[in-house]
Formats: C-alpha cells, sequence, structure tokens
C-alpha cells in the first residue's frame, strides 16, 4: 500500500504563481500525475494570466469592477483595443495572490497589495515544503 502525502491544492496554486520554475512539471512528475495538481498548474496559469492581462500587455483595462461574491472575490474588467471581456471568481487566496503578483508588475487596480497579502502568502508557501515530492 502506498502512502500519498495530502496536497494543499491552494497552496500549490500560489507556490506555481510566485514562483513557477520551483515546481517544474519534469522534476516534479509525480506530484503533476496527481489531479489535485493538474488543476492547480491550471489555476495558476489562470491567475498569472489575469495579471499579465491587468498590466495592460493587451491594451488598457477598463470597466475594472472586483466585487465580494459569496465564497470569495468577483473580478470582471474589459480590454477594449481587442474587444476582450473577462469574469474570474477568485479565493480569497487567489485574490490576495494576484493583488501581490500585481503589486510586482506595477498593476493599478481596486485592491492594493498590503504586508497582510504578503505574509499570507509566505505562510502557505512555508506549507509546501511539507508536500512529499516537492
Amino acid at each position: 500500500m502506498s502512502s500519498v502525502a495530502p496536497l494543499d491544492a491552494e497552496a500549490l496554486t500560489v507556490a506555481l504563481c510566485v514562483a513557477p520554475g520551483v515546481y517544474s512539471r519534469n522534476r516534479h512528475d509525480a506530484l503533476f500525475a496527481r489531479p489535485e495538481a493538474r488543476r492547480a498548474r491550471s489555476r495558476a496559469s489562470v491567475l498569472r494570466g489575469l495579471v499579465y492581462q491587468l498590466a495592460g500587455r493587451f491594451g488598457y483595462v477598463a470597466d475594472l469592477v472586483l466585487r465580494r461574491a459569496d465564497d470569495g472575490w468577483e473580478l470582471r474588467f474589459r480590454i477594449p483595443p481587442v474587444c476582450f471581456e473577462r469574469r474570474v471568481c477568485l479565493t480569497e487566496l487567489e485574490a490576495a495572490c494576484v493583488a501581490y503578483l500585481g503589486a510586482r508588475s506595477g498593476v493599478a487596480g481596486p485592491w492594493q497589495s498590503t504586508e497582510e497579502h504578503r505574509e499570507r502568502i509566505e505562510r502557505v508557501l512555508a506549507t509546501m515544503a511539507d508536500v512529499a515530492g516537492v
């Protein structure tokens, strides 16, 4: 019987957002064979893309709205030069991660990255050291 350590998919999502090269698929193939890790990888890609878009890489951002949702946040915005609209629901931790990465990328938005965001992300990243195979 093999023992598989529990995986905090949200922590892995944050780790893959903040330092994607640290948890490369090539070096951690056993980790990424797990469905929750594949979902975390996919979600991290969504969050990094979101920051990229908010940073204005495709044009200016218009009608940016961040509002409380049932279990987190809902973010909506448009990028008129490319006729693009986006709506994404974020958990509390994902919103903190987007704010943190956005601040590092110079994104101006309806929220500001705070020391609390940074501390929360660092706490979550510290848990990744306990994941078997990472």
